[in-house]
């Protein structure tokens, strides 16, 4: 601000003005100037012609101001713009930063000076210099306008009063005068007025006083800046003129350290104490600075050209920068240890740790206050913190080296450490003793009980390991130790507590207890019975007090109450339950206010073990009639079964047989008796009275118990050394009971004293079981173990053992050896065996072993024989031909050994002089793998080298056999990555590719591609990623892409380990292949798996999802979206919005620069109101898209309002409008419209609201988009459908509120919000049930509503159909169809949602999810396809029940889930060996039909299933002959027994299925009559199996079937005389004629004859019966009849006697006579008196014959004979005559023979 004034050559500077106290004329203007020579002017400006003319009225030379101010005494100052010590900057002002606050504003200069001024104090003294705010003592009083002070002068004084500063009085009087002047006092007396307490800029919010012209122009905004920086300039010079020495505002240097105009000065951070300042330099870079305002200093700090100031948010200023080793937070005036100290108040233990391990900084000491807060909040991080940041406080080892002991400053230094320590660990103990008192902090206490016991011992151990005798300062910090250690120690959980003596130890004497006044009679009872006193007189308080004085454990209120219920079920056991009901009530009526003591008694009662007391409670309870009904009659049951088992009844068995007290006592399993038996019944003990003698035998043979206890009694006998004798006679059985009690290997022995029937003992029993099934290593072990030899066990020295078990005789024989090692006969004999073990054909000598051709082992043998080899050569002992050896045999052996035979036979030389002696490689020259001229050349022992052969010993590495004998192979980069070593990757690639290659960029870029790949497809192998990752940066490129991949991998890997099976790393690995070939579809697949991974960990970590962790942790995805030129992920800030987060929402958008397209649909998940306060704060976003300018200014809405409101509709052009502009508020406009159209403000609404992507969905379907903004219910139906089809259920739900709050399509939308997004399926509940109602009104309103009911009904049913179809889950499935079944009249199907219903209830536990495809109404035949498919399922995984819920549910039938569920039992008696069992098939058979019958399933489906199982019977191996045809006839009996049930079946059918049945019975009887030659006797066992099978057989046949017995089948052409069937043999044949005749015997005829046409035979007696039946029916006559059947003419058959043919008939005995001799007396109408006579002969031959065993029956049952005997007498009509008859007949009986008819 500089000029020169017009006369004047000079320039001057303007400096300021001031008209007062001057003397001048007021009216003109002066100015005070300086040159820059320093004089000082004085001008005075005059007006004339409307110009301002200078005149110069005083001037001042530089040299005479000096000397005036010299003779003042005032300090030289720069008159310049400001004042103080600091130099005035004289160059322009550069920048202005202001304190968030608004409270302290900093001015920096061009010339690097700054200087700080207080805004509050600054315009509290310049008032006028605040735009906002006037003076009211300078404003000017004038009347208000349009107002004559003539009409209201009132309003001219209310209005003056207002513009006053002091109150204006109407009031002249005295009295009013005072009251003023009193006031002025009061006022002048206050300390300040109040507005020194309000900030500056409260009067903001009054706009309406200052001049908008001036407020809106930005330069008169910060006009008053530089006035600002003059005022505090000279209010700083002032006051320190005024008081010298005081500090003032001033300027300040600050040090750039460089040339002025090459540094960059910059204010970042201004508070109200100090100011930051960022220093840019082209040279050094980046530092701070720091001002502190109260001591003027500036401190400053260079960070280097790699550093980057952050800048941050108002709301959180903090001084952050950004380097290379990450972002680093810069704290000035605090040292480390505070700056810990407040990180560890305020934030966690944790951070504390994190950021020492970030920086690298040792744990510093935490403040005593610091562990309060922690003990106080329980956090056990920070305790921890606490104890580890004291640990570098002891070190010893750090103080002194090993090899020294510590000296006294070091110990002392120590002592005095731990003594400062002191309070806190008091504060230790105490936090532990408090918390162990509250049960629900135990944990808590003793998690820092551990942390501080193991700090206290660690701090010991550091005494005594570094020293090896502590000082006494060290002595001493033991002690202390030592003394914490026992104080906490009692604290443990399992630390014996010793039980405290009644009576006064001297603790606590001094705790001020009352005096009690039964102290001295309770001192002469016993604790048990003061306490039964103080209960039964309602004194437990006194008595509590009591026992606190003696420090009696009965002081606890636990213990008390414990000695109180065992004291009453005491005096229940004495039978006194009066007393017993009175302690219970007065100690539960004292401390639970009234308790049910019949209650209590009654769980007694019903709890106790106590008999007696059982019955005294029962007796008590039973007078109060408090047992109910039930309690009653189980009362009753346990007296009887307690009667049954009685004293008496015990003793009553007792006195039985010892035999039958075991069967008894085992069959009841009583275990206690058992054992006692057992006990008392020891070898070793007297025999007791109360058990008779146990003996083996008894436990052998009549134990009745189940298995499992029969093997713990015999386990618990063979402990006793008792073994049954079954066991004792098989070994095998005997190592099994062995194997249970520790095995065979015991000391003593298990079984001492067994012996067999050869006179072995166990051991010889057991080499004889060893060698049986070639257990060596189990011989051995057990021979060495008991020190068994052929002394002690003559089984071992048993020739014929070893001949047959080499192996045997060579391990006794070595462990001969091994008894006696210097007996080299023994290893002699060693040899020999193992000559013989290994040569079976060797005769066992040594010559054998010779002719063998094994002459090493031969001449080894010898080595160990007896006098070694020269007496063994020179042996001519003739009885022993395994030692002697033939020396010619011997040296013809040794002749491919031409050296060793030299050495043992040498040859003398001419003069007698012995051959040079035989070296190592001589011998070994003789060995074909060696060769000592090749192989040991290296050694100068070898003679026979060659010359030229290798001086050292030949290794892999040797480059001569490497060049002779190596495959090389050239190995490329990549196997160096493979295994993980970067630098020779590196090399290789350089000295392989690179230094070869003609274009060095692609082959490097193309190495990189291949090592990216490599490192993406080898996840699973860190170390190879590493070597990837090096191999990058090694090649200078960028390794980031990689390392977030790699690091991405990791995270989806550990989720997917978690959650998944491992196969699912190869489709990962194949993902990230894909991502390194710069697939996008594979990056849009890894990004989905990373944001699962990501939420998946945050939940593992228990860390809040929007915490500032979670945001650092989500940095990988947004760097892995911006690597790949992904769209940045929302999942985060969608997160953010939720958990309403704002601060979260906007760093993240603005520090990853999100599209506004993705951050403005997100503001819908905020609250309303922080709804429109974000998207005010996302205003600069709104400016980047197209268009949003207009809809941002305020003033262009209001003129589209006036501009529609003037058009003929305001409603359409509004609804165009809010399309054109996207602006959704003014559909909510045009809906207020008189003549508005509520769809078509709701369409609009709907499609303004949202994104593009789904706008231009619904508008591709819908006809009225963009030509109209009228759309319809055609439209809004598009619309519904879309939105809901993508879940966007909110925008219709939050439209229709607006538009449509009435239609009950409101309560649908709801209802599917609480459903699909809430899961509040009760609620929705509410709302479908609205929704019917208000269908029910307007249906039943008959008015026409808005919307038409159709159309709401289709759109409504569309969403509850795509609600089925949008279920994620199961669960969720099944909660819908629930709902919508319990709906009444639902727009859906109600039967087929009930029916899916059913089937999702049936399927709820089940895997098998239920198809979307018939989720909607579909055909019978689709549903039933669907249920098909799951019973295939569901059958596949062996829910049958399930099954059958489901075919019934789809009216399917159920024969394959049965019979696939049979199927499964029977496999299942396979699998569990029960299949073998005849009787178990026969059972399994019956039910198979009994299940068939019960489910109903198909007839022919039940028949395949028989059929198919009788073939498998009849190929079943291994079964015997005459079960397996019986099995398999009575399955083709069930086969045709259904095939019988089926609905128009043809006969031909049954009769192939009986025709099968009779060759199982043939085959049968062919095998019986086999069998009955030699004369076989059945086993019951066999028997009952067959009858069982015969009588199902019976019982299922079908033979009787009216179908196959027609009168047709009957006649005389069913049975043509013929040759047999030829595939029937001779004996088939006569086995078929046997079962025929007992067809016949039984009255079968027509069975009879359909057997015999089925295998063609012919039958006399089939072809007579046929024939009578013929003549009886007049079918044949008697030409017809053949003779030869009847063995006589038809005539004489007839012309016989008829009593002769009764009698005839008589005596043929079989379950047809009683029928066929009453026909015959019926037809021939015979009297009483002719048949008496013969039925007396008959029944007295008959007992006769049965008397004397004659006859066919050999058994004689009297019952059967008795009732055949009846049924013979009742054939006689006079019942008398036939007694009268057989009176006759006795007379005739011999006397022996009488007693046959007793």
């Amino acid at each position: 601000m500089g000029g020169e004034i017009r006369g004047h050559a000079q320039p001057w500077g303007f400096m300021w003005d001031s008209t007062e106290d001057d003397g001048l004329q007021s009216n003109k203007t002066k100015l005070l100037a300086l040159a820059q020579s320093h004089d000082l002017f004085v001008y005075e400006f005059s007006v004339e012609d409307g110009k301002h003319n200078p005149n110069s009225l005083h001037s001042c030379k530089e040299e005479t101001l000096k000397e005036l101010l010299e003779a003042k005494n005032i300090r030289k100052v720069s008159v310049a713009l400001g004042a103080g010590q600091g130099p005035a900057p004289v160059s322009p002002l550069a920048g202005l930063a202001v304190s968030p606050d608004l409270s302290t504003a900093v001015v920096t200069s061009s010339s690097h000076c700054a200087l700080a001024v207080q805004l509050n104090t600054y315009f509290r003294q310049f008032p006028e210099h605040l735009l906002c705010r006037r003076d009211p003592e300078k404003l000017p009083v004038k009347a208000p306008e349009g107002v004559d002070e003539d009409e209201d002068e009132l309003a001219s004084s209310e209005h003056s009063m207002e513009l006053l500063p002091q109150p204006f009085h109407t009031d002249r009087s005295w009295k009013a005068h005072l009251s003023s002047l009193w006031d002025r006092v009061r006022r002048r007396r206050a300390p300040a007025s109040p507005d020194l307490n309000l900030p500056w800029y409260q009067f903001f919010p009054h706009l309406e006083e200052h001049d908008p012209a001036v407020c809106e122009d930005p330069e008169n905004m910060v006009a008053f800046v530089p006035r600002a920086v003059t005022r505090a300039a000279a209010g700083a010079l002032q006051s320190q003129g005024a008081a010298p020495g005081a500090t003032g505002q001033q300027w300040a240097q600050i040090p750039v350290g460089a040339a002025q105009e090459e540094v960059k000065l910059e204010c970042k951070l201004v508070t109200a104490a100090a100011a930051v300042f960022v220093l840019l330099a082209q040279d050094t870079g980046l530092a701070l600075a720091l001002w502190d305002f109260e001591s003027q200093d500036v401190r400053s700090s260079h960070f280097g050209r790699s550093s980057v100031f952050v800048e941050c948010s108002a709301e959180l200023p903090l001084c952050l920068l950004l380097t290379e080793r990450g972002l680093s937070l810069v704290l000035f005036g605090v040292s480390q240890e505070e700056f810990l100290s407040r990180l560890m108040m305020f934030g966690s233990a944790g951070v504390v740790d994190s950021v020492c391990h970030l920086n690298g900084w040792e744990r510093c000491s935490i403040p005593i206050h610091a562990l309060e807060a922690g003990l106080e909040n329980r956090q056990l991080d920070t305790v921890d913190l606490f104890l580890k940041s004291k640990e570098s406080v002891f070190s010893l080892s750090a103080a002194c080296p090993a090899s020294e002991r510590p000296g006294d400053s070091s110990s002392l230094s120590y002592l005095r450490n731990l003594e400062e320590l002191r309070p806190a660990l008091n504060l230790l103990c105490s936090a532990i003793q408090d918390n162990d008192l509250e049960p629900h902090s135990k944990q808590f206490s003793e998690q820092l009980l551990n942390l501080t016991l193991a700090f206290l011992t660690r701090q010991l151990e550091e005494i005594f390991v570094h020293t090896e005798e502590p000082d006494e300062f060290l002595q001493k910090a033991a002690d202390i130790l030592t003394d914490y250690i026992i104080k906490l120690r009692k604290f443990l959980r399992k630390y014996p507590h010793p039980p405290l003596a009644p009576g006064p130890t001297g603790a606590d004497l001094d705790e001020d207890l009352p005096e009690i006044e039964e102290s001295q009679e309770w001192e002469k009872l016993t604790p048990e019975e003061v306490i039964a006193e103080a209960i039964l007189s309602n004194k437990i308080p006194e008595a509590q007090i009591f026992f606190r004085r003696l420090q009696h454990p009965a002081e606890s209120l636990q213990e008390f109450l414990q000695t109180g219920l065992n004291l009453a079920y005491d005096c229940l056991l004495r039978g006194s339950s009066r007393e017993a009901s009175e302690l219970l009530r007065n100690m539960w009526v004292s401390l639970c206010q009234g308790l049910d003591v019949k209650q209590e008694l009654h769980k007694i009662c019903f709890h106790t073990e106590d008999r007696h007391v059982r019955e005294l409670l029962v007796k008590v309870l039973q007078e109060e009639n408090y047992f109910s009904e039930e309690e009653k009659k189980m009362i009753d049951f346990v007296h009887q079964v307690e009667s049954f088992y009685s004293e008496s009844f015990q003793e009553k068995l007792r006195s039985c047989s010892a035999e039958a007290l075991w069967m008894h006592l085992t069959a009841q399993h009583d275990w206690v008796s058992i054992c006692a038996w057992i006990e008392q019944s020891e070898p070793s003990q007297a025999p007791c009275a109360a058990w008779p003698p146990l003996s083996p035998d008894i436990v052998d043979r009549s134990t009745l118990c189940s298995t499992y206890m029969r093997q713990d009694i015999l386990n618990k006998l063979a402990r006793k050394g008792i073994f049954v004798r079954s066991e004792l006679e098989d070994f095998e059985l005997l190592l099994q009971r062995l194997s249970c009690l520790g095995g065979v290997l015991q000391n003593p022995h298990p079984v001492p004293k067994y012996s067999t029937a050869t006179g072995l003992d166990f051991h010889g029993q057991f080499v004889l079981h060893c060698l049986e099934h070639s257990l060596h290593y189990l011989l051995y072990t057990y021979l060495d173990y008991y020190s068994l030899s052929p002394s002690s066990c003559p089984v071992l020295d048993n020739k014929e053992l070893h001949e047959a078990h080499p192996w045997f005789e060579f391990l006794v024989q070595c462990r001969g050896v091994a008894s006696n090692p210097r007996d080299p006969k023994m290893i002699f004999q060693a040899s020999l065996a193992n000559a013989q073990m290994l040569i079976p054909s060797s005769q066992g000598g040594v010559s054998s072993i010779l002719l063998e051709g094994r002459t090493l082992l031969a001449l080894a043998t010898t080595v160990y024989g007896p006098g070694g080899i020269d007496q063994v050569l020179q042996n001519e002992d003739t009885e022993k031909p395994l030692k002697k050896v033939d020396p010619q045999l011997l040296k013809m052996a040794l002749s491919p050994y031409p050296k060793l035979r030299a050495a043992l036979f040498p040859s003398c030389t001419a003069h007698g002089i012995l051959p040079p002696d035989i070296s190592l490689y001589h011998l070994l020259q003789s060995l074909m793998p060696f060769d000592p001229t090749k192989l040991f050349g290296w050694q100068s022992t070898n003679t026979l080298a060659v010359s030229d052969g290798c001086s050292e010993l030949p290794h892999f590495s040797s480059p001569e056999l490497v060049s002779r004998h190596a495959v090389l192979e050239s190995l490329d980069f990549l196997f160096y990555l493979q295994h993980a070593r970067p630098a020779f990757a590196f090399g290789t690639f350089l000295g392989q590719q690179l230094a070869r290659s003609k274009s060095p960029r692609q082959l490097v870029q193309q190495a990189a591609q291949q090592a990216q790949a490599l490192a993406l497809s080898s996840l699973a192998v860190p170390s190879v990623a590493a070597a990837c990752v090096c191999f990058l940066e090694l090649l200078g490129l960028d390794s980031l892409r990689l390392r977030v991949a790699l690091a991405a991998a990791r995270r989806i890997s550990s989720h997917r380990t978690r959650s998944e099976a491992s196969l699912h790393r190869d489709s990962l690995v194949e993902k990230f292949t894909k991502l390194a070939d710069g697939e996008k579809a594979a990056a849009a697949a890894v990004l989905t798996s990373l944001e699962e991974a990501f939420w998946d960990a945050i939940e593992q970590q228990g860390i809040k999802r929007t915490c500032s962790g979670s945001r650092r942790q989500w940095s990988l995805v947004m760097q892995f979206c911006q690597l790949h030129g992904l769209e940045l992920s929302t999942s985060f800030l969608r997160e953010c919005a939720r958990s309403n987060e704002w601060l979260q929402f906007l760093l993240q958008a603005q520090l990853y620069g999100h599209q506004p397209a993705q951050v403005l649909p997100l503001l819908q998940d905020f609250p309303a109101v922080l709804q429109d306060h974000l998207g005010l704060a996302l205003g600069r976003l709104l400016s980047a898209e197209p268009g949003a300018a207009g809809r941002g200014c305020a003033g262009s809405l209001f003129q589209v309002l006036l501009q529609c409101q003037e058009s003929p509709s305001p409603c359409w052009d509004l609804l165009a409008e809010g399309l054109r502009a996207q602006a959704p508020i003014l559909s909510v406009l045009a809906a207020c419209c008189p003549d508005a159209n509520l769809i078509s403000c709701l369409c609009v609404w709907i499609i303004t609201s949202v994104d593009e992507a789904t706008r231009a969905e619904v508008t591709s379907h819908t006809p009225s988009w963009p030509q109209s903004p009228q759309w319809d219910l055609q439209d809004l139906a598009v619309i519904w459908k879309v939105f809901l089809r993508k879940q966007k259920s909110k925008t219709l739900l939050r439209g229709f509120q607006l538009f449509l709050k009435d239609s009950p399509l409101l309560h649908i939308l709801e209802m599917y919000e609480l459903c699909m997004n809430c899961k509040k399926y009760d609620e929705a509940k509410t709302k479908l049930d609205k929704f019917q109602e208000s269908l029910t009104k307007v249906a039943a309103a008959g008015a026409a509503p808005e919307v038409p009911l159709p159309w709401v009904e289709s759109q409504a049913l569309f969403v509850l159909q795509l609600m089925l179809q949008q279920c994620h889950t199961q669960y969720e499935l099944g909660k819908l169809l629930q709902l919508f079944a319990a709906a009444q009249n639902l727009l859906l199907d109600g039967p087929y949602v009930r029916r899916l219903c059913a089937l999702s209830e049936a399927l709820r536990d089940s895997s098998i999810p239920i198809s979307p495809s018939i989720l909607s109404p579909c055909s019978l035949e689709a549903f039933q396809g669907e249920c098909s498919s799951i019973l295939q399922q569901l059958q596949g995984q062996g829910l049958f029940s399930l099954a059958r819920e489901v075919a019934a549910l789809a009216e399917l039938p159920v024969d394959s889930v049965v019979t696939h569920e049979v199927l499964r039992d029977l496999h299942h008696l396979k699998d569990t060996g029960q299949w073998h069992q005849t009787q178990t098939r026969a059972e399994f058979w019956k039910k198979c039909n009994d299940t068939f019958t019960k489910h109903r399933i198909c007839s022919r489906a039940a028949a395949g299933f028989f059929f198919h199982q009788a073939k498998h019977v009849w190929e079943a191996p291994g079964q015997e002959k005459t079960s397996s045809s019986m099995e398999r006839q009575l399955l083709l009996t069930l086969a045709g027994h259904w095939l019988a049930k089926e609905p128009g079946v043809a006969v031909q059918e049954l009769e192939e299925v009986e025709k099968q049945i009779w060759l199982c019975r043939i085959a049968r009887q062919v095998l019986a009559a086999e069998g009955s030659g030699q004369s076989p006797c059945p086993s019951p066992a066999s028997l009952g199996t067959e009858l069982s099978f015969a009588s199902l057989a019976q019982q299922f046949s079908f033979a009787k079937l009216p179908a196959l017995n027609t009168a047709r089948l009957c006649r005389l052409e069913a049975l043509a005389q013929g040759e047999p069937q030829a595939a029937l043999g001779a004996a088939q044949r006569a086995a078929l004629t046997t079962l025929v005749g007992a067809l016949l015997d039984e009255g079968s005829v027509h069975e009879a004859t359909r057997a015999c046409r089925y295998f063609q035979l012919w039958h006399r007696d089939v072809s007579l019966v046929l024939h009578c039946r013929a003549l009886a029916s007049g079918e044949a006559g008697l030409e017809q009849l053949q003779p030869e059947e009847l063995g006589c003419s038809f005539g004489e058959v007839s012309a016989r006697d008829p009593q002769e043919v009764l009698g005839a008939i008589l005596a043929r005995r079989g379950p047809e006579r009683g029928r066929r001799a009453q026909a015959f007396i019926s037809c021939q109408g015979l009297s009483p008196a002719t048949v008496a006579p013969l039925l007396a002969q008959q029944i007295t031959q008959e007992l006769l014959a049965s008397a004397q065993g004659k006859g066919q029956k050999q058994v004689w049952n009297p019952a059967v004979e008795s009732q055949a005997l009846l049924q013979l007498a009742k054939l006689c009509q006079d019942h008398t005559l036939v007694g009268m008859k057989l009176l006759d007949k006795i007379s005739s009986v011999p006397c022996g023979e009488l007693a046959c008819s007793e």
